[in-house]
This record gives structure tokens, sequence and C-alpha cells, in this order.
């Protein structure tokens, strides 16, 4: 089954892509959901709080249903279904942005687990991103 569909660029797109990279370890900590909260980073995308926890939880039901699941301790998405995510933001200023409140959401915890660092290189990869600086957001 695959992924539901979202506009490009649009701000389900965007949030999509930051539900890949905090439940890459398997689980969303403590410390991402405060991160989330202080950073207001389902808004900075567009979302708003019900549609925030409706796009992370089609991720997780579209996950789930595919036809190999891989979930353990890990989500361990295939590329395929990464680079569908990924190539629903086009926008090079939206893919910056995403991959900035990315990068600073799996490092809240103060490490970054190997399917959170995993996500973060194919992002960068799909994207052509390998030449920024990438920085975190601004709070």
């Amino acid at each position: 089954m695959p992924l539901r569909p979202y506009p490009d660029n649009s701000p389900q797109a965007a949030g999509r892509v930051m539900a890949l990279a905090i439940l890459a370890d398997g689980e969303l900590c403590e410390a991402e959901r405060r991160m989330l909260l202080t950073l207001d980073a389902a808004a900075r995308l567009g979302l708003d709080a019900p549609t925030w926890q409706a796009v992370v939880c089609g991720f997780a039901e579209d996950l789930a249903a595919s036809r190999a699941p891989r979930w353990a301790h890990a989500c361990q998405v295939d590329p395929w279904t990464m680079a569908g995510v990924f190539d629903a933001v086009t926008d090079p200023a939206l893919r910056r942005r995403v991959l900035r409140l990315c990068a600073v959401l799996v490092e809240a915890d103060d490490r970054i687990d190997a399917g959170e660092s995993t996500v973060l290189t194919a992002a960068v990869e799909h994207w052509g991103l390998q030449a920024e600086l990438i920085q975190p957001e601004p709070a």
C-alpha cells in the first residue's frame, strides 16, 4: 500500500518528513516531545496540532499497512518509501527548513540513533544538500 498522497510542498508533506525523522528510532521520546513544543515545530511547517497528529498517525498507519512492514526496535523504512516521502517536498527553502527542524528534533535527547542518522543522511542526499551548512532552526 502506498503512502497517502499529499500535495507537493504542503504542510502535511513537510510534516511527514519530520514524522519520519522523529520516529526513525522507533519512539518519540520525552526530550523530542518537549523540543517539538519549544520550537513550535509543527506550526513552523503550517500545521495546527490536530493536523500534525493526523499526519503522524497517518504515516504510522501507512507503514503498518505496507506489504512488508519492518518495525522492530526502530522504524526501518525502505529506500523507496523514504524517497517518496522526500519527493513530496520540492521547494529548496522548505527542504532546508524541514531538515534543520529534523536535525534539532533528533538531537533533543543528546544522541542520534542509527535510524535517525539514516533518515537525515538520506534526506541530505536525496535533496542534494550536501554542500549546505546545516544549522539549527532558530527558536
